[in-house]
């Protein structure tokens, strides 16, 4: 595992698509945002394993049309959500802005 240190605003990226910039750091709590394409899916861990069980569960029990898939899937539970914070205690949330990278020089890396 690839361990980072970052401070609000600053960014890592992952490949040449995606972004995770730190947006503020409270206490316990992280938050991020990732900018990825349409195409990559982005989940919490416990939404991931959720979704990865149900899709074998439906494997197991034969699904092989997405409507299968979704009857089975209807009776699926799914974690619950994160708490959310009332509004009047919430804390403020930094505009999201597009963070600067600096232009990548040198070499391109090893396989890319």
């Amino acid at each position: 595992m690839l361990v980072l240190s970052r401070r609000p605003q600053e960014v890592i990226v992952i490949g040449q698509d995606i972004k995770i910039t730190v947006l503020s750091v409270n206490r316990d709590q992280v938050r991020i945002g990732i900018e990825a394409p349409p195409e990559v899916a982005v989940h919490r861990y416990e939404v991931y394993l959720s979704i990865s069980e149900a899709n074998r569960e439906a494997a197991r029990l034969g699904a092989t049309t997405q409507e299968e898939a979704a009857k089975i899937l209807a009776g699926v539970k799914r974690p619950p959500a994160a708490p959310r914070k009332h509004p009047q205690h919430a804390d403020p949330q930094p505009p999201v802005t597009e963070a600067k990278t600096p232009p990548h020089e040198g070499p391109e890396p090893a396989g890319t």
